[in-house]
């Protein structure tokens, strides 16, 4: 077997089209022991993302007292063929026997950026269980009873307030357009705090503020906010706390997040995928998307796929070197999906609008 105990796994930068997994099980095997472990996965990109992946079902696992966050919040975990998108939904995995103990909480490390991976949120202080393998943390500081998750113990000691997420944010949106989600905001820290107000910043400026509820320790509300998207390009979007008296950290107290404006293509529309390169895994052209909440990428090719007596020789464009988009059979698991999203294209003009286009099964 094999014991995980006390890791902070931080996936959260760069952005990446590849896939990305918090801990990952890939074969059948007895005695796995995940308990007392820190994951965020929060990284951008289009690649796959998932906190727990048990790729097998006749594995013994145990998995609990963990911290786990992953946003956008669309795949927390997978137990054999089966996608868990939520928390709630993997404390049904295998009969429920997983993570009861654990909390979907980000940790709010106090700085990421600078490498320090200390939680400050109270949400995950104490929930780990005691281990007779784990005495000390990373630093050599003994472990409480109980202990913290992850690779620090630390104490809550302060007020501590903190924009802990956007939720039903989109990461693109129609240009000129209102983007409706909500803002959440935790209280931390040790002691209640009083109602206050969240400021909404788009590009720079002040959009709109809104304000939140008194918060007993470890309490959150949340905030319904919108503003109206640019004609183009990307907006930026930082919600940032009023100062609250004796604030334990300033370092969560903004919360910064982007959102794409997507291209509108007007009718008729073309793509061959001959302007990408096929090199390049996971690249689409402008306005196409491979989506996150499936298992597998489309990616170009030409001249014949990677696996033996699959896929065709050539695209239809030119019958010799021109690219086509395809999914590689070999490696995904039986059910697994792949999702390849089309531009906004403008059918106002048209009559009778269609929509046209070539495909080939082999192998």
């Amino acid at each position: 077997g094999a014991h995980y105990y006390n890791n902070t796994i931080s996936l959260d930068y760069p952005s990446t089209a590849g896939t990305t997994r918090g801990f990952y099980q890939a074969t059948t095997a007895d005695n796995i022991d995940f308990r007392n472990n820190v994951i965020t996965v929060t990284r951008g990109g289009s690649g796959i993302k998932h906190g727990l992946y048990f790729s097998t079902t006749t594995s013994t696992i145990i998995s609990d007292n963990n911290a786990i966050f992953v946003n956008p919040d669309v795949n927390f975990g997978r137990f054999g063929t089966t996608e868990y998108p939520t928390y709630a939904d993997w404390r049904t995995a295998n009969g429920g026997i997983y993570d009861a103990l654990s909390v979907n909480a980000d940790p709010l490390y106090v700085n990421l950026a600078g490498g320090d991976l200390t939680p400050s949120n109270g949400q995950v202080n104490d929930i780990g269980v005691s281990l007779a393998e784990v005495t000390e943390d990373i630093l050599g500081n003994p472990r409480g009873t109980p202990p913290d998750p992850g690779a620090y113990e630390f104490d809550v000691t302060l007020p501590d307030v903190a924009v802990s997420q956007f939720i039903n944010l989109p990461t693109s949106a129609l240009p000129n357009s209102p983007v409706n989600f909500d803002i959440e905001i935790s209280n931390v820290g040790a002691t209640a705090v009083p109602a206050d107000t969240v400021d909404l910043f788009l590009n720079g400026s002040l959009n709109s503020s809104y304000g939140y509820d008194a918060l007993a320790t470890l309490e959150s509300d949340t905030v319904s906010a919108s503003f109206t998207t640019s004609a183009s390009g990307s907006d930026a979007i930082v919600a940032a706390l009023r100062m609250v008296s004796g604030d334990g950290n300033l370092l969560n107290d903004t919360l910064e997040a982007s959102v794409d404006i997507d291209s509108i293509f007007a009718a008729p529309y073309l793509e061959n995928f001959d302007g990408i390169d096929p090199t390049i895994t996971g690249a689409v052209p402008e306005g196409w998307t491979n989506e996150t909440d499936d298992q597998i990428d489309w990616d170009a090719d030409n001249n014949g796929t990677t696996s033996t007596g699959t896929g065709p020789s050539a695209d239809h464009t030119t019958g010799t070197t021109g690219n086509y988009m395809y999914t590689e059979a070999t490696g995904p698991l039986p059910g697994d999906e792949a999702h390849l999203t089309t531009p906004f294209v403008d059918l106002s003009g048209l009559t009778n609008p269609a929509m046209q286009f070539w495909f080939h099964m082999y192998g």
